[in-house]
């Protein structure tokens, strides 16, 4: 098929922005060489599935993904691009089939089951992934027939946690038969795991990318007309060769504000936060009327937890939301819509500000970019006056709060994150009814949006509204199985709830999505403390305490207590006496030590030690109290006055219902836990 000749003035545009695109394309001969040879070669000669780059943030991998996206482009070859834009598997297959669609080539079978899938998904008995991906991948296999397909997965980093399984089923064969005129390109800083992919590699073509080199940097700039010996040196110095800092450098419009640039960048790589602000603001000093780099002071601001100064800043876009909105659109939009969520996350990376960290500002961004009108301002506008009400809220001024909050429905009735913070305002002041509404006008503006779902769970559940909460969080695990913080936050809501079996349950599948994470391993011991399943959860502390002993308060102690109730006593009073060599002042030490030791002798025995634990403890009331009311109770129990250690139990439950799961693993108690008395309070 000959090339469309061009018709207008912009196709004439989108050519020479085509061509310059490639002509500032530099390095990477031999990877490119492969992606060529691949595409040349006939289907049943073709022996590679997948390419596989990797590299150091920085190093280029995406650039090198745009230009076989290219390469592919001009060979007349379907491609689809994904990344971590997509938070589960049914986006991305729905991503890829969209840009599919924009060439001519739609899944249709695919999109009518994935609009059945999202309208009756709670009718639904199997999972999306099993009912989903055999169709998807058999119109690709039909797609195929007529032409090579490439399917780019970029950040993989990011995604691998959901698609590295997935993948290697299609290769495995597990959704049908795949066509050898597909490849798949998968980018990320890590390379594909050579033991999980053991049996695919043969079919794998891998493209670990390095920083340039001083020779090549020199070239790199040369062409794009920095040729200056000692400058090139001194840029190789501060970039080590990274392409995307050096892209950096090459396409500022002023050297100084260049080189402000890369000094914030490689200070914020550093986390030196504060010189990279200070780096920001002096660049803005040189460039006051460019908004795009008032805009990159937000990340800055928030990981200082400056919300006055992400309040400012954001001020600052509203009074020339016109202007930024414009800037925004030049910067990031182009001619081809299909890239502008792209180009968004490469420009928020290059402010610091990394997609994943921030969920739905991407999208956010690409919505004001594609708004017609004055309407992009509008939402700018909205979103400073939302930003200005959770200032408000968060100083407690509720009125001031409500203000700002109802101006930001009005410039955008349709962002429901605006409804949200309305909602949580209407709470604090007591208007549950209205905070309800809110929440649902939120819910149905983006039914099926996880981030938005997460979201008004959370507020939700800060409204101690827990079966609401919970249906929320099952919709959005309905919609992304695979996103583990909405499972961490429904086992702690279940727990919250003393629905303890069913947040033992959920944690533990958190667990298997994320077995690196020391909090969901924490959560599930101490789930395993609360169900007396001493051994496991001395297992699972241990191996937090492993890999970080200060990520458990007072670890030491905790341990004596968890090798006390396995009747390891000897080594519990081992602990005891050694967290005491180091801290002569530690309560918990002193407490555990005396009881302990009243448990295997008698009361009577260790009268000093329990006087001291009792005076610690009194000491303790100030700071913590709960906790304190429980211990001391212990001591009465140990000593036989069973009426005032009830006394005091019953005080600590009526401020903390949870303390009395400290009781009931606590040795003092241990004569009185089946007292009718203390059966009560558990409940």
């Amino acid at each position: 098929m000959s090339p469309q000749k061009p018709t207008s003035f912009q196709d004439r545009l989108k050519e020479r922005q085509k061509e310059e695109s490639r002509d500032t394309f530099f390095g990477r001969g031999e990877e490119i060489a492969r992606f060529r040879e691949w595409l040349a070669q006939p289907a049943e000669e073709r022996q590679l599935f997948f390419f596989n780059v990797s590299g150091l943030g920085g190093v280029g991998k995406t650039f090198l993904l745009e230009r076989f996206r290219q390469i592919a482009d001009e060979q007349k070859v379907l491609r689809a691009w994904s990344n971590e834009g997509q938070r589960n598997i049914v986006e991305v297959m729905a991503r890829l089939s969209e840009d599919l669609r924009s060439q001519g080539v739609p899944l249709k079978s695919f999109e009518d089951r994935l609009r059945t899938y999202k309208q009756k998904r709670a009718e639904l008995e199997q999972g999306p992934i099993t009912i989903l991906t055999p169709l998807w991948l058999s119109e690709l296999r039909d797609a195929c027939e007529q032409h090579s397909v490439v399917l780019f997965f970029d950040a993989y980093e990011h995604t691998s946690e959901y698609l590295d399984g997935w993948l290697r089923d299609i290769a495995q064969g597990k959704y049908g038969e795949t066509s050898l005129n597909l490849l798949f390109v998968i980018a990320g800083q890590l390379e594909l795991s050579r033991d999980a992919w053991r049996q695919y590699e043969p079919f794998i073509s891998r493209m670990p990318l390095e920083p340039f080199t001083e020779e090549e940097t020199r070239a790199f700039l040369a062409k794009r007309g920095l040729i200056d010996a000692q400058v090139a040196t001194d840029i190789y110095r501060k970039t080590q060769g990274l392409p995307a800092l050096l892209a950096l450098l090459a396409q500022a419009e002023h050297q100084i504000r260049a080189e402000l640039r890369l000094r914030s960048f490689l200070l914020l790589r550093e986390g030196r936060i504060p010189e990279a602000l200070a780096e920001v603001e002096r660049a803005m000093e040189l460039q006051p009327d460019n908004l795009l780099l008032v805009f990159s002071r937000l990340p800055l601001q928030a990981l200082l937890n400056n919300m006055e100064g992400v309040g400012e800043t954001y001020a600052r876009l509203a009074a020339q939301a016109s202007l930024f909105v414009q800037q925004l659109k030049d910067s990031v939009a182009g001619p081809d819509p299909e890239k502008h969520l792209d180009n968004i996350q490469r420009w928020l990376l290059s402010t610091g500000l990394a997609p994943a960290a921030a969920p739905g500002l991407t999208e956010r961004l690409a919505t004001i970019v594609r708004m017609e009108g004055d309407a992009g301002a509008r939402a700018v506008q909205s979103d400073s006056a939302s930003i200005q009400a959770s200032i408000h809220r968060q100083k407690a001024e509720l009125e001031d709060a409500l203000a700002a909050v109802n101006q930001a429905v009005a410039l955008d009735p349709r962002h429901p994150l605006h409804w949200l913070e309305r909602a949580q305002i209407y709470h604090l002041m007591g208007r549950t009814e209205d905070a309800l509404s809110d929440l649902g006008q939120a819910r149905a503006l983006q039914p099926d949006s996880a981030h938005v779902q997460f979201a008004c769970a959370n507020v939700y559940l800060q409204m101690n509204r827990l079966e609401e909460g919970l249906a929320s969080l099952d919709q959005v695990l309905a919609l992304e199985p695979e996103m583990t913080a909405a499972r961490v936050t429904r086992s702690v809501a279940l727990m919250n709830g003393a629905r303890y079996s069913e947040a033992l349950d959920e944690i533990s599948r958190a667990l298997v999505q994320d077995p690196e994470s020391l909090q969901v391993r924490f959560i599930r011991g101490t789930l395993y403390l609360i169900h007396e399943r001493h051994a496991e959860a001395l297992e699972d502390m241990e191996a937090i305490a492993a890999r970080n002993s200060a990520f458990i308060q007072d670890w030491p102690n905790l341990r004596g207590e968890l090798l006390s109730r396995l009747g390891k006593y000897d080594e519990a009073l081992a602990v005891y006496r050694q967290v005491l060599a180091k801290d002569p002042e530690s309560w918990s030490a002193a407490y555990n030590l005396a009881v302990t030791r009243a448990r295997l002798e008698e009361p009577a025995a260790v009268g000093e030690e329990l006087a001291e634990a009792q005076r610690r403890l009194q000491a303790l009331l100030s700071t913590n109290r709960s906790e304190a009311l429980v211990r001391l109770g212990g001591i009465e129990a140990l000593t036989g006055s069973a009426a005032r250690a009830f006394e005091f139990l019953r005080e600590a439950c009526a401020l903390d219902p949870h303390v009395i799961h400290w009781a009931k693993g606590d040795l003092a108690w241990s004569s009185l836990r089946e007292d009718p008395r203390f059966q009560a309070l558990l409940g």
